[in-house]
């Protein structure tokens, strides 16, 4: 007697698959919501450790130049990925499948997070005034425009721009989450 346990676990383990996806917001957020903005750890690879079983991801390097959320977030995209490749699910048509949609999970986390390091940036690069209303674009092409024609005119002083090394640190956050796509 032989039992097709694949075929009677698939739409389980597709519910989970779908389960797990819903929660990139969460762990997107979460990750940000602890960040260390500061230079933690050097960015190994994602699928590197979980294929040869090595026990962390990541390697301390003092060359370092991302902070820690980047790490939170590759973390947590970690035991979805391991939890599928320890299934060795028999039927490598439905493994693929599998695989292809945890991918497709873990971009769009990285989608995410991106985005709102893109958002934060922005906003410490230019802050809103206070009489500002907060529909405006600041970072929109005709602003740079507008600004450049009134420093020609001599309407508007010119003056340096200092970035913060947190500022420096969520690019750095963006580049690393980049790599790991690649």
């Amino acid at each position: 007697l032989e039992i097709d346990f694949s075929a009677w676990f698939e739409p389980y383990v597709r519910r989970w698959l779908a389960g797990t996806d819903t929660q990139t917001s969460e762990w997107v957020n979460r990750a940000i919501s602890k960040d260390k903005v500061r230079p933690s750890l050097h960015l190994v690879t994602v699928f590197e450790p979980i294929l040869t079983s090595s026990p962390s991801q990541f390697e301390p390097e003092e060359t370092a130049t991302h902070s820690s959320s980047i790490v939170d977030l590759i973390d947590s995209c970690k035991a979805p990925v391991e939890f599928i490749l320890n299934l060795k699910w028999p039927n490598e048509y439905e493994n693929a499948k599998f695989l292809t949609g945890l991918s497709r999970t873990i971009a769009k986390s990285i989608e995410q997070y991106a985005n709102q390091l893109e958002a934060m940036f922005v906003e410490e690069m230019f802050p809103r005034k206070a009489n500002e209303p907060p529909t405006q674009d600041v970072a929109r092409p005709s602003a740079w425009l507008t600004k450049a024609k009134m420093v020609v005119q001599g309407d508007k002083k010119i003056e340096p721009f200092v970035f913060q090394p947190a500022s420096c640190i969520k690019l750095n956050n963006i580049q690393a989450a980049r790599q790991l796509l690649d």
